[in-house]
């Protein structure tokens, strides 16, 4: 009878473990699955160029348009992944929306003044850092077309 109750005993322990063992099994493979399935759809690598294009785009939805002053508004900001362009845009109305405004010694005058001004705004410093190009583009408020276009590269800046 006592040799019957361990038999018995054993019998259950081995049954118990060969249910753990399955239950271990099922949930490993959970555990594989929703490993794979997180690296698969919960992370996107976003490059840092990416990133500057998305940050613009926030800039833009969150400050956009932003009057810099009464003749200037600024309108957005982008970035160009194809030629890696930092673009500032802005309306330019009254006295500014003259295209005879802008001769050739205010243009250069006021080139001046802003690669001066990006040059020591340090939170640029990572953008320059890769070569990334700076453009600030003017348009007349009237016509649409763009008065002044000032591009700034490494060689520029640095």
């Amino acid at each position: 009878l006592t040799l019957r109750i361990l038999c018995l005993k054993r019998l259950q322990i081995v049954r118990f473990s060969l249910y753990c063992l399955i239950i271990m099994r099922k949930f490993s493979f959970f555990c594989v699955l929703l490993a794979v399935l997180t690296t698969m759809f919960g992370c996107k690598y976003e490059s840092y160029f990416e990133k500057i294009q998305r940050q613009a785009k926030e800039y833009t939805e969150l400050k956009c348009p932003y009057h810099i002053d009464e003749y200037t508004i600024m309108d957005s900001k982008e970035f160009s992944l194809e030629d890696t362009t930092l673009i500032f845009n802005y309306t330019v109305r009254d006295r500014l929306d003259d295209k005879s405004v802008y001769s050739s010694l205010l243009v250069e005058e006021f080139r001046e003044k802003t690669l001066m001004s990006l040059k020591g705004d340090l939170s640029c410093k990572a953008m320059k850092e890769r070569g990334i190009k700076f453009s600030y583009r003017y348009r007349s408020e009237t016509t649409g077309e763009i008065l002044l276009c000032i591009t700034f590269t490494r060689d520029d800046y640095e």
